[in-house]
């Protein structure tokens, strides 16, 4: 029998049971309506762009876990590597993750009756936050797709969907711990613990995991350093991961909402407002804070009373020109440009070499060259950072002779006592010579 979670203040309205369709506000859209459309060419442009796009490092790195299944890596709880594995690979995962995130999120608002609802998975696409996923896969996704399903618990008051939720999202990504104090408010202290215990019993299979490895990925994530002021670039950062406009409306709606919408407020602003501080000292990816934006828009799509297709227009069009600029760039930029990118390209490059004895010291090139067929050999100087690729199996310490794959400024870091012989790719790929003694 599930639990019934209530929830704390109202969030507009009590959610609908029955027929949608018989319910005041809500209309069902069609296969034609304006929503459905610009939802479906949010999709199809985003599998198309996807298709052109190459594999970028940690893509390649979350594939190379997918082939190896565990309880747990190094940087990451493991549910977007079994997800990556079930669907054919990261991007497949994270497209399957994103539409139903969408769905998710839409039928959230419908409950609540609204007037906006069938918008939602327009808009949740159109932003780059949303789209990227189709040409930047990460555990983000999956993360985003059970924070949704969390969400949609609190809303419909299903307690199994909350702790399927909640212990889906720590599978995905341990930083997902920051949701569950806006999350207990939300539910009160009888239903937290109702919900969210059986949610940790889930995940405590990781947990034993990581209690055998060192107390990863933990142990690896806590050794993050203070490195300054870095909010001027949160700021910028959720300004191109939501587009300007987006996050105007988003962020007006959080400042009108806690009175109206309780609920909706206390899941949402508690997360933003953890890595708004966090950027006062350290340097926070523009994605990190990505669980604070789905409740947000589900707030937005009660506040609206007209459909919001400029809000569309003006979102759509930037992510469009940035899809456009992430697949052509990495094509039409030199290969040691940019990212790490495009292992079948750097595959070639050793292979004009000879392919024989070719090593990295970096997990970025190890993984596009095996998603590229190719076995390289690991090499990890002793003070660089460590990887999934180090609990494989033991990598050895950088000596001379084979070709060294990665960037051409740590060619002495990965070539000690051995000089450069002939390089392709404008450095990424070179011989290490012994010298001669």
């Amino acid at each position: 029998m599930e639990t019934q979670v209530p929830i704390v203040g109202k969030l507009d309205s009590e959610p609908h049971k029955g027929d949608p369709q018989s319910q005041a506000g809500v209309e069902m859209p069609s296969f034609t309506s304006a929503p459905f459309l610009a939802a479906m060419a949010a999709l199809t442009l985003g599998v198309i762009l996807s298709a052109l796009t190459p594999y970028f490092a940690d893509e390649a790195y979350y594939l190379a876990w997918s082939e190896r299944l565990s309880l747990g890596y190094f940087d990451h709880p493991p549910l977007f590597a079994w997800l990556g594995a079930a669907f054919g690979g990261p991007r497949q995962a994270a497209f399957v993750c994103v539409v139903l995130t969408s769905a998710l999120l839409a039928d959230c608002g419908r409950r609540l009756a609204a007037p906006q609802w069938s918008w939602i998975p327009a808009l949740y696409l159109w932003t780059p936050l949303g789209f990227a996923s189709f040409l930047v896969a990460t555990p983000d996704a999956a993360c985003t797709l059970f924070f949704a399903l969390t969400l949609w618990g609190v809303v419909t008051k299903r307690g199994v969907a909350v702790t399927l939720g909640v212990a889906l999202m720590l599978w995905s990504k341990h930083t997902s711990v920051i949701a569950l104090p806006g999350l207990i408010v939300v539910l009160g202290v009888r239903r937290s613990t109702q919900c969210l215990l059986p949610a940790l019993a889930l995940y405590a299979p990781h947990i034993f995991w990581s209690s055998g490895h060192g107390w990863l990925p933990w142990s690896f994530q806590g050794t993050r350093k203070l490195t300054g002021f870095w909010l001027h670039d949160f700021l910028g950062g959720q300004a191109l991961v939501l587009g300007p406009v987006m996050l105007f409306v988003l962020v007006r709606w959080l400042k009108g909402s806690r009175t109206a919408q309780p609920g909706l407020w206390w899941i949402s602003t508690p997360i933003l407002a953890f890595w708004l501080m966090a950027s006062m000292v350290t340097k926070v990816e523009a994605n990190w804070p990505a669980l604070a934006w789905p409740g947000a828009l589900v707030g937005v799509s009660t506040a609206l009373q007209s459909p919001p297709k400029g809000l569309v227009r003006w979102t759509a069009g930037l992510t469009i020109l940035l899809g456009l600029l992430i697949a052509l760039g990495t094509h039409w930029a030199p290969l040691q440009k940019g990212p790490p990118r495009d292992g079948g390209a750097l595959a070639a490059c050793v292979s004009a070499l000879g392919g024989a004895d070719s090593y990295t010291i970096r997990y970025q090139e190890q993984a596009l060259l095996e998603a590229a067929g190719l076995a390289p050999q690991y090499r990890r100087p002793l003070e660089r950072r460590r990887s999934q690729f180090d609990l494989w199996s033991p990598s050895e310490t950088p000596r001379c002779g084979g070709i060294y794959v990665g960037p051409s400024e740590e060619f002495r870091e990965a070539c000690p006592d051995g000089r450069l012989g002939r390089i392709r790719c404008g450095g990424l790929v070179s011989e290490c010579l012994c010298a001669e003694r």
